[in-house]
């Protein structure tokens, strides 16, 4: 018979297996679980990863559908009608009728189609250019027309920079005098000595203000007005306002925007888009503005360039695409579309 003294003992270190073992299995269980925790974690986190990396898959292959369906609509239009004005497929794309692919888009898409030839083409101003000084003097006056409303000296300087970015200097002091405001200022570049390759590069010309360049809130800027896709002609059917009126040159600016508001009405007038294949219909709006005479000759209906800005949404990812397109024209019949230039990001 074991004493008294002997079973406490026993009974105790029974106790303390039981309380170990209680501990360690406590110890398990609390392993197990975090290694549980992060085993679900990191297959969430592999989940979501992949999901986000298909939605980009995704949304990169829907923009460049897009593109497509942007220049599809942009052969078929110059198929059906013989000039280019506001309010066709293009300009409403992507609503409107007959959208290449409207219903794999959805209304994940988003955008607009810009008539290129509609904006004051920028490089028409270099020296070199037949007929520079008549869109020098274009330039002038869309600088100091609305909604910049620069004053005169400002606006000669902006114009003086931008034909010395442009002219290539004959002369090693030429040079030196041209690069002398941004070497003055500080700027780690000096002129170009060319044409323009963006409309971007503007922002690089002494004097052209972010103000200038972007427009002040709900207003356009230069961004907007001026192009360097251009054959040097400007639609009359789809040019802004200011560049009406900067066009009209021969008339003072309160005249130029009468103009520039009478040619809007009537483009914009239904009844009226049979007359837009043609710009005989300028004349009688000149006259009736007074004597003035408006070079017309810098105006057509057709337009060859037109640039994209899409975008299109898979999940929380939106991929962006920036497109320029040169429709090529042949007795009013469209030769296959250029892609000029694509960016995706």
């Amino acid at each position: 018979m074991m004493p008294a003294r002997g079973k406490a003992a026993a009974v105790q270190a029974g106790a303390g297996q039981s309380g170990a073992a209680l501990i360690y299995v406590l110890i398990l269980t609390g392993l197990l679980a975090s290694l549980t925790v992060r085993i679900i974690s990191s297959a969430e986190a592999e989940v979501f990863g992949a999901q986000a990396a298909l939605s980009r898959v995704q949304a990169r292959l829907m923009v460049e559908s897009a593109v497509l369906s942007a220049g599809k609509v942009l052969m078929r239009d110059a198929s059906l009608t013989g000039s280019d004005y506001l309010g066709e497929s293009w300009d409403v794309f992507p609503a409107g009728d007959n959208v290449p692919g409207a219903w794999f888009f959805g209304d994940k898409l988003k955008g607009r189609i810009v008539d290129e030839t509609g904006k004051l083409p920028i490089n028409s101003i270099h020296p070199d250019m037949k007929g520079h000084q008549v869109y020098r003097e274009a330039f002038l006056r869309l600088l100091r027309g609305r909604p910049f409303l620069l004053d005169s000296a400002r606006a000669e300087a902006i114009t003086s920079a931008l034909e010395s970015w442009m002219t290539s200097p004959a002369k090693t002091a030429d040079l030196v005098q041209a690069d002398e405001p941004y070497l003055n200022a500080g700027l780690p570049y000096r002129v170009k000595g060319g044409a323009l390759d963006t409309v971007a590069e503007l922002r690089l010309v002494k004097g052209v203000s972010d103000e200038l360049y972007y427009g002040r809130p709900g207003e356009v800027g230069l961004k907007d007005l001026v192009t360097i896709w251009s054959s040097g002609l400007v639609n009359v059917n789809t040019a802004p306002l200011p560049v009406l009126a900067a066009l009209a040159v021969g008339l003072d600016q309160d005249k130029a925007e009468d103009f520039a508001r009478t040619v809007d009405t009537f483009r914009r007038t239904p009844s009226n888009r049979p007359r837009l294949e043609g710009t005989d219909w300028l004349g009688p709006i000149v006259q009736g503005l007074g004597k003035e005479e408006v070079q017309l000759g810098m105006f057509t209906t057709r337009s060859l360039y037109f640039s994209a800005d899409l975008e299109c949404s898979s999940g929380s990812v939106t991929s962006r695409a920036h497109a320029v397109f040169k429709r090529q024209l042949n007795s009013n019949r469209p030769q296959p579309i250029a892609l000029l230039y694509l960016q995706v990001q």
